[in-house]
């Protein structure tokens, strides 16, 4: 979490919300010592679990991406590998926003716009981001121009006829004519996209954290997570995602 904890710190906040009522920590007859409390319960239905499931995912591409940009310097020089961890993180969202959206319909509410059904059109930097990876992906290698110290990407416009990208991605000959205005730095092109990434996470992790606080929410996970006698808005959930078992798939196998 500590990678992610200045830019994305409405994750944990979400996470202690909404997916640890869905675990095992809310039973008082399992030891604090187990790790049997960070599993999912048995009745927690396959919505619930998706949402889960597509949250973590989220936060574990755009961890895996940044981690990669900050520890590699191969990452600047083939960004493949980036754009994947990025798009698998926005596929995820994506997920994760129509899985929530069908959890409101319970109590009647709606907490994305409809046209999350469109992502990730309308999602900046999302499309921009899988048109970098199907260039980068679903063609030979991109052709791209290099110097001492940087490496260049066609730059991407929202309209494919006016877009380098689009125009040079099966041909290495024509990117070998792009003008350098047609060309973005690596470095400079993460940076920015990363930042605007950030951004989106923010005001969609608010506008839940919002939703979720609404009478109406609080009294359908209220019913739906079995706490009785209780306001889970209320409840101490302070589960932390630094420990990677609270937050994610991953369970203990004992040595043999």
């Amino acid at each position: 979490m500590a990678l992610l904890s200045k830019d994305f710190p409405l994750y944990e906040k979400l996470w202690q919300r909404l997916v640890v009522p869905m675990t095992r920590r809310v039973d008082p007859s399992v030891s604090i010592a187990s790790n049997e409390r960070n599993r999912l319960r048995e009745e927690v239905s396959l919505l619930y679990e998706r949402i889960a499931m597509a949250h973590y995912s989220v936060f574990y591409f755009v961890g895996r991406a940044v981690r990669r940009l900050a520890n590699d310097e191969d990452a600047m020089e083939n960004p493949e590998d980036v754009f994947f961890l990025l798009d698998s993180a926005g596929d995820n969202l994506k997920r994760f926003s129509l899985a929530l959206n069908e959890f409101a319909k319970d109590w009647g509410g709606q907490i994305f716009e409809p046209k999350v059904a469109n992502f990730p059109k309308g999602f900046k930097p999302f499309e921009e981001i899988e048109a970098y990876r199907d260039a980068l992906l679903h063609n030979s290698v991109l052709g791209r121009g290099v110097n001492v110290k940087k490496v260049f990407l066609p730059k991407w416009h929202p309209r494919p006829p006016i877009s380098p990208l689009e125009r040079v991605a099966a041909s290495w000959r024509k990117a070998e004519q792009l003008r350098q205005e047609e060309l973005i730095d690596t470095k400079a092109l993460f940076d920015r996209l990363l930042r605007e990434l950030f951004q989106l996470l923010d005001k969609l992790w608010s506008t839940a954290l919002y939703a979720l606080d609404s009478p109406a929410a609080v009294a359908k996970m209220t019913r739906v997570f079995c706490i009785s006698d209780s306001d889970i808005s209320s409840v101490d959930f302070s589960g932390s995602t630094a420990n990677p078992l609270s937050a994610s798939g991953t369970w203990v196998i004992p040595e043999e």
